[in-house]
């Protein structure tokens, strides 16, 4: 029975009374209740009890109750032993990390010591856990062996990677709501259910990088926990994690962070931790967390939903996954001390919420005074009566009108929100989310609308005590009037744009000869509107927008053309080019003859160079084609700053960044205009909301804009030239009208970065990692080595079979020599399990540094390519038919390893993911299998050719990891002993826990009469099922 169940896996007496259930805690102590050492025993963890906290253990437990039922009892008794659990944890967590205060007081081994401490945790942990350990002993050691790796880290100071992160809080964190979760089964007596399962992991996931997030960017955790602890105690923690993956001063921070003292002993100035703090801010950690968070979020949502169609409906978890989301929390302001009122001043929240969809009750909110709190932040008051964050969420608007309101605060948020619509190219009358932030320093609006996320800083700025005096609190500028906050005209103001164009050290081009001249250049000339042929040495300014599905322009026979009867955007740009002080333009849908094959041929050729070598690049990137214009030239801008003025203070919703305009516009989405953004140095950007002028150099990179200051030029979201992945995944996200254009509108990329070294678009020299890439998704873990020899079919007379080599040069991924060591380790399992066909010896005695061996031997691909494929010769692996087949087409020749495994059908095609099962029907790998390919409803043989070998954490796209037998999880990982391998062989084929050896795999298809293959699907097999699968070695066509 359920009741029986649940007694059992407590401990209880089966024949106890309904009165005597008292619960866990009350029968673990009332023995002993009156005993002295008992007493003395339980001080440290009631004390701890005791300190006010959020009840996240009682609420999870209660939010769950909906699908699982248990009684009010029972409920009450999980939430006592798992509190039990929960603070002993706390009290063990505060002696490791060498933390003071528990929220907001002593913690417990300050007040009583850390031996009577630890004996108290232990006292209360001996006794739940024993009752419980038949039902609840893999949990728990899982939530023990996540801590393990987190304390290791820590005392190694040694960092994760984010994979490696995330395996440690699924263990410790998830590990414990799933305890929970565990014993709510046993009770209810539910079979468990796998997504319920898979939602209460993500949900610990959440929970433990939100807890990382709040601890660096929240003024509560400060309060109760110090500045940063997380920092002094030397823990690594999500945003830290992406700090020393990203920043460029990652050695140093390093240093900073974990040599300044012993870990956990003594505290970090906090002088030290503004600065890492700045450096997280710089390089994005903070923003990359919020933005993880956000996308868990929607996972975790989705799952609810998923878990909802099989269990019903649970508001009751919904409100607590709202109550957890970062930026959701709501707040009354009905007892704010210090509260300035102001006439007219507080939001008309109550009409606002009537519009409103929550999933909170509000009824209390009477009053919302967020103009006298952003008063206070205005005037930059030196005391501390605001609360430190204060969150406001709207949920979702439905007809709401808040130009209408007569809450001027209502009108700057309507207004705010329907600026981020139109920027993003949206319905501005359409439904979206809302919330408000208000700090001690500063105040925003974020608007979020399906996948758009907008946040939009306010300028605050208040009347001074001297007459006539503001003070500017975004810039922190005393200024004459309010006046000077930010001011958008009409139209452009043409000397400022001039004047912030020539403040660039950046020269114009002028045809300078490292640019070289393009062959046969047209151009406009804007003061008699002809197209001409460029004269030698001049100056022109390139136009970077959409042309649309508009007709084509017809010129005369002497080039001339009636202004009045361009496109609104070409026609602003002669103007633009006239008021910059240029004479020639260069637009393609006139200075490229449109009924010329050959001419538009060689031009699109060298378009990367027209650009390169342009003064300028006007990018016009509002609208959604030609039709549109460049705002402000011809055609006033309709935005402008929005400012309210309430009393002696205003506040002004700023413009959308440029970077949001950039992602959202019409312009970013095309193919063309990627590689002009590329090759422009100087570039000029029309949006609705201002000009901004851009200058990219080796020296010298940066943004000014026509009403603000310097701002980064990450702004752009350009790769780098030379970075040929990012490069690609952007641009394939784009779109071209004709197909055929796919590969010629990326080719001056292609080139630019790999030279002629380059095949059908791939890459010759990185083939191993160009092979196995697909659009908008990478692999889970870089290379480690390639297992394949491929080569390039000859194209003409006298030509011959080219070998793909490395780069001469390039270097292996990883600078740090423990990751060099652990990539040889890597090759190393390859070697012995027949990866590779090749004689390399490989001294394995206990004393021989294999590792070190192999480093030594290829200190870089080109080394390593060149001692284990070397020794082919391409006549002796491709035989004349295949070349002969490989040059008919866009073919590729291969030699490498196959083998064949059974292919398992997802139940739903369109995820595009399969498993992969051996013959005998063990869960085996994983392949992505693109929504185009033919999908079978039935499993099949599939065979499968070994590309390279990485090391990669337990793939999510198969089971999750803690649903898969433990057992086989040591055998797939070489840690079960039951091998013929000698122990030091053992020893290289483990790698480091919760980590596997895997190859990188590609499913293919043969054409039954040229035997020719195709690519089906990319995905990743473990090493050891295709160790023990039957492999050949052969060569192979592959289109």
């Amino acid at each position: 029975m359920p009741q029986r169940n649940m007694d059992k896996a407590l401990g209880f007496d089966r024949n106890m009374t309904q009165v005597g259930r008292l619960g866990m805690v009350k029968k673990i102590m009332k023995e002993q209740a009156q005993a002295d050492a008992e007493k003395i025993c339980m001080e440290p963890f009631e004390y701890t009890r005791s300190l006010p906290g959020k009840n996240t253990v009682g609420k999870v437990i209660e939010s769950l109750r909906p699908w699982l039922n248990i009684s009010d009892h029972s409920a009450a008794v999980l939430t006592d032993v798992m509190t039990m659990l929960q603070n002993s944890s706390l009290m063990l967590d505060d002696i490791e990390d060498g933390s003071q205060l528990r929220r907001g007081a002593p913690a417990a081994h300050v007040k009583y010591g850390v031996s009577q401490t630890i004996n108290s945790t232990t006292y209360i942990i001996a006794k739940v856990v024993s009752e419980a350990q038949t039902h609840l002993r893999p949990e728990c050691a899982k939530v023990l062996s996540g801590q393990a790796l987190d304390l290791n880290w820590t005392f190694n100071k040694k960092c994760p990677s984010v994979n490696e992160y995330l395996v440690m809080i699924d263990h410790k964190t998830g590990g414990f709501f799933r305890l929970m979760l565990r014993i709510m089964e046993i009770e209810a007596n539910a079979t468990p259910n796998e997504e319920l399962r898979h939602l209460i992991t993500l949900l610990g996931r959440y929970y433990q990088i939100r807890d990382d997030y709040q601890n660096i960017a929240s003024d509560e955790y400060t309060a109760k926990k110090g500045f940063c602890d997380d920092l002094s105690e030397g823990k690594f923690s999500f945003p830290l994690i992406h700090l020393l993956e990203h920043s460029p001063n990652a050695s140093t921070l390093h240093k900073m962070i974990f040599d300044g003292q012993p870990v956990g002993e003594g505290e970090m100035s906090e002088e030290t931790k503004s600065y890492i703090i700045s450096q997280m801010k710089e390089v994005g950690s903070l923003e990359h967390t919020r933005e993880v968070l956000y996308g868990l979020f929607d996972s975790i949502w989705e799952m609810v939903e998923k878990v909802e169609q099989d269990m019903g409906e649970n508001m009751g978890f919904k409100g607590l996954c709202t109550m957890l989301k970062v930026h959701s929390a709501l707040c009354s302001f009905g007892d704010q001390r210090g509260a300035i009122s102001v006439d007219n001043s507080y939001m008309d929240a109550k009409k606002l919420m009537h519009s409103l969809n929550q999933y909170h009750e509000v009824e209390e909110w009477k009053r919302l005074e967020i103009n006298p709190i952003n008063q206070r932040v205005a005037a930059n008051f030196p005391d501390t009566s605001n609360p430190a964050h204060i969150i406001v969420t709207f949920g979702c608007t439905q007809g709401y009108d808040g130009e209408k309101t007569t809450c001027h605060f209502c009108q700057l948020v309507a207004h705010t929100a329907a600026t981020c619509l139109s920027a993003a190219r949206r319905d501005p009358l359409a439904s979206y989310h809302c919330t408000i932030t208000i700090t001690r320093r500063s105040s925003s609006v974020l608007v979020r609308f399906d996948d758009i996320l907008f946040n939009a800083d306010l300028a605050l700025w208040s009347e001074l005590p001297q007459p006539g005096g503001y003070y500017l609190q975004r810039s922190g500028d005393r200024v004459t009037t309010p006046e000077a906050t930010p001011a958008l005209g009409q139209y452009v103001d043409w000397g400022k744009v001039r004047s912030l164009l020539n403040s660039s050290p950046i020269p114009t081009s002028g045809f300078r000869l490292e640019c070289g001249r393009p062959a046969g250049l047209k151009v406009i000339n804007v003061q008699q509107d002809r197209v001409v042929e460029a004269p030698v040495g001049c100056e022109y300014i390139a136009l970077s927008y959409v042309f649309g599905s508009l007709t084509t322009i017809d010129l005369t026979p002497s080039g001339s053309f009636n202004r009045h009867s361009l496109p609104a955007t070409i026609r602003d740009a002669l103007v633009a080019c006239y008021k910059l002080g240029f004479k020639y333009l260069w637009v393609d849908q006139l200075c490229i003859n449109q009924s010329d094959p050959v001419d538009q041929l060689h031009q699109i050729n060298q378009m990367s160079r027209i650009y390169e070598c342009a003064a300028y690049t006007v990018v016009a990137l509002a609208g959604e084609d030609s039709s549109h214009g460049l705002p402000g030239v011809t055609k006033a801008r309709s935005w402008s700053y929005k400012c309210i003025r309430i009393g002696n203070f205003g506040i002004t919703a700023l413009a959308p960044s440029l970077r949001f305009c950039i992602e959202n516009s019409k312009w970013y989405t095309r193919g063309w205009t990627f590689q002009e953004a590329m090759f422009s140095s100087r570039l000029i950007l029309f949006t609705s909301y201002g000009v901004h002028c851009g200058f990219r150099d080796k020296d010298d990179t940066r943004l000014l804009s026509e009403t603000e200051c310097h701002t980064s030029l990450d702004a752009l979201g350009l790769p780098e030239k030379g970075d040929y992945w990012q490069a690609l995944e952007q641009y394939t996200t784009r779109d071209l009208t004709f197909p055929s254009d796919i590969l010629r509108a990326f080719t001056a990329v292609l080139r630019d970065i790999h030279g002629e070294n380059t095949y059908y678009g791939l890459p010759s020299r990185e083939i191993d990692d160009a092979i196995l890439w697909a659009p908008a998704k990478f692999t889970s873990a870089p290379t480690a080595a390639g297992l394949a020899v491929w080569a390039l079919p000859p194209r003409g007379l006298g030509t011959v079979v080219i070998f793909c080599t490395p780069r001469p040069g390039h270097q292996w991924d990883d600078w740090e020599y423990s990751r060099q060591l652990k990539r040889m380790r890597i090759i190393a399992s390859a070697l012995q399990t027949g990866c590779l066909q090749s004689n390399i010896p490989l001294d394995l005695r206990p004393a021989t540094p294999a590792c070190e061996q192999l480093y030594s031997r290829w200190p870089d691909p080109a080394a390593y390519w060149e001692d284990v494929f070397g020794q082919y010769r391409h006549d002796e692996i491709f035989s004349p038919a295949d070349v002969r087949i490989a040059s008919l087409g866009a073919r590729i020749l291969v030699y490498c390893q196959t083998t064949k495994f059974l292919v398992d059908p997802d139940s739903n095609p369109s995820r595009g993911t399969d498993r992969i099962r051996s013959k005998n029907g063990d869960l085996s790998g994983y392949v992505d299998i693109p929504h185009y390919e033919l999908h079978s409803s039935t499993s099949y043989i599939g065979e499968f050719i070994a590309i390279s070998v990485t090391e990669d954490c337990w793939p999510v796209e198969l089971v999750p990891n803690d649903m898969c037998d433990p057992e086989y999880r040591d055998y797939l990982a070489y840690t079960d002993g039951k091998t013929d391998f000698s122990k030091r062989m053992q020893k290289i084929l483990s790698p480091e826990w919760g980590f596997y050896y895997m190859l990188h795999v590609m499913l293919i298809r043969r054409d039954k009469q040229s035997n020719v293959a195709r690519r089906v699907g990319i995905g990743q097999i473990f090493l050891r099922k295709w160790a023990e699968a039957e492999r050949r070695f052969e060569a192979i066509v592959l289109e």
